[in-house]
């Protein structure tokens, strides 16, 4: 993962969203392989994209203090892939930006 994200705060939120949706998703871990054998590789990927996007707006909505304390901003959600609208309202409103979009 190190050569995927330049900013270690990316790395730590991406490993966060990593362990989030494996940990505390159960829905997850009990869908997972079902959907790659059923449903093919794109079903799969969406479905990941829905969980990880899940995963970010739980961190942002309960960890935000955490967040600051470790210098995570805005910056750093939005370098992560397939943040949905939903994902950057939220970004916008915990880090109070205004995000175009």
């Amino acid at each position: 993962m190190n050569e995927i994200f330049d900013s270690y705060q990316t790395r730590l939120i991406a490993s966060l969203i990593t362990h989030y949706k494996h940990s505390h998703q159960s829905s997850w871990n009990q869908s997972c392989h079902y959907i790659s054998k059923k449903y093919g590789e794109d079903a799969y990927l969406n479905a990941k994209k829905a969980h990880n996007n899940r995963a970010k707006r739980q961190i942002l909505r309960k960890c935000k203090n955490w967040l600051l304390d470790n210098d995570i901003g805005a910056e750093h959600f939005l370098a992560l892939s397939d943040n949905d609208m939903d994902t950057i309202d939220l970004i916008s409103k915990v880090f109070d930006l205004k995000i175009a979009g």
